[in-house]
């Protein structure tokens, strides 16, 4: 049963497989509190947030291809309300720096998944309700404390 208060979130990634384990995992742990849709392909995720209109954009970051890194400041530019929620393989510092500063709100190590991506992305959600669109977030941390730019 969905919840009237449900969280709508954008899952993108360019691996099928890991689109359907992870939207799974997702829906089965959420207890309906959260409607997932899933878009495999990194190329077409503004198309998709546009037909979607999601609250949360959950997107799978690859080590073989930069395109979804390269397409966050964009993405952030276009749907600054839309929480962004950085999937990725690889989890050093300075990687994770490095999506946050794209405008991902927050990194989730891709092993980390079944423990770590509903806490993140009930927090960005949290986030993302407070930005307006003249100043934004440029990304959040767990903890709440963010660099503010814009406005």
């Amino acid at each position: 049963m969905i919840q009237m208060d449900a969280i709508t979130a954008l899952l993108v990634d360019d691996n099928p497989t890991f689109l359907r384990i992870a939207a799974w995992l997702l829906e089965e742990h959420a207890c309906g509190s959260l409607v997932v849709r899933a878009a495999d392909g990194v190329a077409d995720t503004l198309a998709h947030v546009r037909a979607v209109r999601p609250q949360v954009l959950i997107l799978g970051l690859s080590l073989s291809s930069q395109e979804a890194l390269g397409a966050i400041p964009s993405l952030r530019a276009s749907m600054p309300a839309v929480g962004i929620v950085a999937l990725g393989l690889l989890d050093t510092p300075n990687y994770q720096d490095a999506v946050l500063e794209a405008g991902a709100d927050a990194f989730v190590p891709k092993v980390d998944l079944n423990t770590s991506l509903l806490p993140a992305i009930w927090q960005v959600r949290r986030t993302a309700q407070r930005r307006s669109p003249y100043v934004f977030a440029r990304h959040s941390t767990l903890d709440g404390t963010s660099d503010k730019i814009g406005g």
